[in-house]
């Protein structure tokens, strides 16, 4: 009990103490003895009052971490209550629950997915047993047909769940939901997603602000078409007469595109075409001149219009490559390693794209300093360019190639997700998340456990699996690894002469070493790496001359610090200047101006990000439709549905159980610790260089 002589303290005049503890979750670490910063449901004041609130909800967190804990009562100034303990023992994440459960149905069902706190549930639909690379569960999946279902939780550091599911068997008859092609997923440009079902004059109806499709809504005939030319959520039905289908569902982001190359940028647009920027002596801008340009300028088809339905878009030291949608590639600007692919050397340079002879059915292109790469449907490898070094991949090194040359054994591996280049060296990333890499190896960039002379045939990088991205700077590269996850962490090898590889050396690192973990996107060009955290803050690490890192200070960063980026999609960097795509779809740029390269139209140097250029329409990613306190476009990076406030079913909204809370906040220290708009703080432009204190995205409360 309260001692009852105890009087009332006095307040006036009084200084208020300021707590020992930096957040509410601290506080709770203190209290309950276990890691409350790893504890997603009860970061933040208000995540903790709803947690302390509900004591099932305390045990169940608990039990999930596998930790006996003991649970004092305490109040300043009354006597300590006698411990109360108990013990849980757990035996792995619990099996996801189907709702509705398997069984036979007369007409298609949507299918929704539960799991334990914090799991990633991965599924599929050929009875098959899942595994972290198979698709992972975001939103109830459409069964219009007869389907066996299997699911299972996975977690890192926790034994994956048994596997659950069944068969659901489903009636002959009835309206059948529309079935989305492409299907919904992460683009570069807009799609014309065609809307088809198997039922005989059926109409569909369908709505792009994610509400249910009704009879009045716009419609398409089966085979029909809608244009997606922004991030939004596609919902579909098929109505027959009075009879109407299940709901069909995709979500869509469309992203754009830029490259940085040497003083000049490249910005895809959603529509698919391509501006460009900056220097232009070489022709590097493709706008059929050579002047150089202060604001963005359309690369031309060379014949009176803008070249066009472009998907991908990337930059060498003075050139550009295109990947258009017909699978050809399109290259301009300097030629004298014939980057270009015309078969020779005799044409010096281009200020008009020409098309790449000697390959079709492309997939995806990489730039790298002097050389190309390309991967085709069949997941084959050909790369043209400077080969002094091996970077070509065809056992070879010394003269130049000018028309695409297979890469020795790419025909063999199991399916090729993405290449990428650097200055003398090349890479692979297979479907199976392991990476390839030939050419220079003097600084340890092929990741192979050593320096070698030049490596003329790809050969595996070491140590490294589950990798889901993979980009090159100039004499390094980093990769994220995520192994089934919604988060990874970045791992970078070669040159650290920069700090690029983030693990606070300097020296060469011949393996793939750690940068941070909590990371949801990576990059690396030139000197520099980049890392996206969950909550959309960018981290960068290596060459910070002329704001390169984009953090208003120049000095170099051997470890991630915090930069004054938030929210993108894509980041490149040129040896001086960076530019970024953020989730609104603008483009901004910052670093050194020479030659235009910022593309403001001045010659001012820009040490913070500025805003350029939109090339996308993705307002729609800044609301909360849902209202969980989490963006639309947060929630795609959590693995949430923005359109449902609690999206694993458990009862805590995603705020909540994320520890995000809100995505309009501000760092009022500049110490990389957030806090609510409602409580100040300084702008991105005002904060003075990041992460003095801070050790990464997976320090504090920013990553966990």
């Amino acid at each position: 009990m309260p001692p009852s002589e105890q009087a009332e303290p006095e307040r006036a005049g009084k200084k208020k103490r300021r707590s020992r503890y930096r957040t509410w979750a601290e506080l709770l670490a203190r209290s309950f003895g276990v890691n409350a910063l790893a504890c997603p449901v009860c970061q933040g004041r208000m995540g903790l009052v709803a947690f302390l609130r509900d004591p099932a909800r305390i045990a169940r967190y608990l039990a999930s971490i596998g930790e006996p804990t003991e649970l004092p009562g305490w109040r300043a100034g009354w006597v300590t209550s006698s411990v109360a303990s108990e013990t849980y023992v757990v035996g792995g994440l619990s099996a996801p629950v189907l709702e509705p459960p398997p069984g036979s149905y007369p007409a298609a069902q949507i299918v929704g997915m539960r799991g334990s706190l914090g799991a990633t549930i991965r599924f599929t639909t050929d009875g098959s047993e899942p595994t972290l690379t198979s698709t992972r569960y975001l939103t109830p999946i459409l069964v219009d047909a007869t389907a066996t279902v299997q699911a299972r939780a996975f977690r890192s550091g926790v034994s994956p769940s048994d596997v659950s599911g069944g068969t659901y068997t489903i009636g002959g008859s009835g309206t059948v939901a529309p079935a989305f092609s492409p299907p919904g997923g992460e683009y570069t440009t807009a799609q014309a997603v065609v809307l088809t079902t198997p039922t005989p004059g059926a109409a569909i109806h369908y709505t792009t602000d994610g509400t249910e499709p009704t009879a009045t809504d716009p419609s398409v005939a089966s085979g029909g078409s809608v244009l997606v030319d922004r991030s939004l959520v596609l919902k579909a039905k098929a109505f027959d007469g009075s009879a109407e289908s299940q709901p069909a569902r995709a979500d869509f982001l469309i992203t754009g595109a830029v490259a940085a190359g040497d003083n000049f940028s490249l910005a895809l647009t959603a529509d698919g075409e391509i501006l460009a920027w900056g220097k232009n002596d070489r022709g590097q801008l493709g706008d059929g001149s050579t002047t150089q340009r202060l604001s963005p300028v359309s690369v031309t088809d060379g014949q009176g219009g803008h070249l066009d339905d472009v998907t991908a878009v990337s930059a060498g030291y003075q050139f550009g490559l295109a990947l258009r949608s017909d699978g050809k590639v399109w290259a301009w600007g300097r030629n004298e390693h014939k980057q270009l692919g015309q078969g020779t050397s005799a044409i010096t340079q281009s200020p008009t794209p020409l098309e790449v002879v000697g390959i079709s059915d492309v997939v995806a292109i990489a730039a790298g300093s002097w050389h190309a790469l390309a991967v085709t449907q069949d997941g084959s490898v050909y790369a043209w360019g400077r080969n002094g070094d091996g970077q070509l991949g065809d056992g070879s090194a010394g003269a130049s190639e000018g028309t695409p040359d297979l890469v020795q054994g790419s025909p063999t591996w199991a399916g090729v997700r993405a290449v990428a280049a650097g200055s003398r060296h090349s890479f692979a990333l297979l479907m199976d998340g392991t990476v390839r890499g030939w050419g220079a190896n003097d600084v340890g960039q092929l990741g192979s456990g050593a320096t070698s002379n030049d490596v003329l045939s790809p050969v595996p990088v070491a140590e490294l699996d589950g990798v889901v991205e993979l980009t090159s700077g100039e004499r390094h590269a980093q990769a994220l690894r995520t192994h089934g996850e919604p988060l990874g962490s970045a791992w970078a090898w070669g040159t650290s002469f920069r700090g690029q590889i983030g693990d606070g050396g300097f020296g060469h690192r011949t393996l793939p070493t750690l940068a941070t973990d909590g990371i949801a996107y990576v990059s690396a060009s030139n000197n520099r790496s980049f890392g996206s955290d969950r909550l959309g803050l960018v981290w960068g690490w290596g060459d910070n001359i002329w704001w390169g890192l984009a953090t208003l200070g120049q000095n170099h960063q051997a470890t991630p610090v915090r930069t004054l980026l938030r929210e993108i999609f894509t980041i490149s960097s040129g040896p001086t200047h960076g530019v970024a795509v953020r989730r609104n779809g603008y483009v901004v740029a910052w670093g050194k101006q020479g030659y235009g390269a910022i593309g403001d139209g001045t010659n001012v140097d820009r040490p913070y990000p500025t805003e350029i250029v939109q090339i996308a329409d993705n307002s729609w990613l800044e609301l909360d439709d849902d209202g969980d306190g989490v963006s639309n476009g947060i929630e795609y990076v959590l693995g949430t549905d923005p359109l449902n406030a609690d999206s694993n079913g458990n009862g805590i909204d995603d705020g909540v159980e994320s520890g995000v809370l809100s995505a309009s906040v501000r760092d009022a220290a500049c110490d990389g610790w957030l806090r609510s708009l409602t409580q100040g703080g300084a702008s991105h432009e005002e904060c003075a260089e990041f992460g003095s204190d801070e050790s990464g995205p997976g320090a504090g409360a920013l990553a966990r």
